[in-house]
């Protein structure tokens, strides 16, 4: 083969290596499944529902995701960790990293005393490695979007985005939905059984590009991009959102 024709190949196999991965729904709609039980039907401990309140160690444990997060893990010789949130009803965990010889903070006071609590708090995820695989990165965003998605008090139930992979779970959420608040037209139903609910993964050289769709009752069906750091520690560099499909429940706390 000719030097033309060696450069063709490689180019070809260039191309071929930076198309989309994509996650077969049935496989990753099967973690999801697995990730959302390990806190379904949770109910907030009679303990915590006060300000500052002390963990006692017998609350949901969040390394917990990892055993259906398979193809993630913390860095060594840290472990997750949370602190609990409480004011006037609202209320939700504060999820960090620590080193797992370090004693865990004991409530919020002793968190905020070397940490800012901002709108957005996590960067525990920085500690939350993949094993380079497309669904490794799948995963990484699945668990920066639902991670904190237990024990939420009053107004903390607007955060309820979740990821959808397969159409049984579109026509499970339009239910909960229908039985929760306003009613979807038959447009809308027809529009989000129609949708790509597929993940793809896209490597470059020093990033990954994640593309889901989601879903809350307050907005409706979003596709959601994620650009990430392929490198340790992950970072989320750019994230966009387009509506597919406008829905609102019309609940309001």
């Amino acid at each position: 083969m000719n030097r033309q024709g060696i450069a063709l190949g490689l180019l070809i196999l260039f191309l071929a290596g930076c198309a989309p991965t994509r996650i077969p729904s049935p496989s990753c709609q099967a973690t999801l499944d697995e990730f959302a039980a390990l806190t379904q039907g949770l109910g907030i401990p009679a303990h915590l529902q006060e300000v500052d309140a002390d963990k006692t160690g017998e609350e949901f444990d969040v390394n917990q995701y990892f055993t259906v997060l398979t193809h993630l893990s913390v860095e060594a010789s840290y472990v997750l960790d949370y602190v609990y949130f409480y004011d006037s009803g609202d209320s939700w965990p504060v999820i960090y990293a620590r080193q797992r010889e370090e004693e865990p903070y004991a409530n919020l006071s002793e968190y905020l005393e070397e940490n800012a609590l901002g709108e957005s708090h996590n960067e525990y995820l920085e500690h939350v490695e993949t094993d380079g695989s497309a669904e490794g990165y799948f995963e990484w965003v699945v668990l920066a979007i639902q991670g904190d998605q237990f024990y939420l008090g009053w107004h903390a139930n607007y955060s309820d985005t979740t990821v959808l992979c397969s159409h049984e779970a579109v026509e499970r959420v339009i239910e909960q939905a229908n039985d929760f608040g306003s009613q979807m037209t038959s447009e809308q139903e027809q529009k989000a059984l129609e949708l790509d609910l597929e993940p793809s993964v896209e490597f470059e050289r020093e990033t990954v590009q994640v593309r889901i769709v989601t879903f809350t009752k307050w907005g409706g069906f979003f596709e959601e991009i994620f650009v990430i750091s392929r490198d340790s520690p992950h970072r989320i560099l750019e994230h966009t959102t387009e509506e597919l499909v406008p829905y609102n429940c019309g609940v309001m706390f």
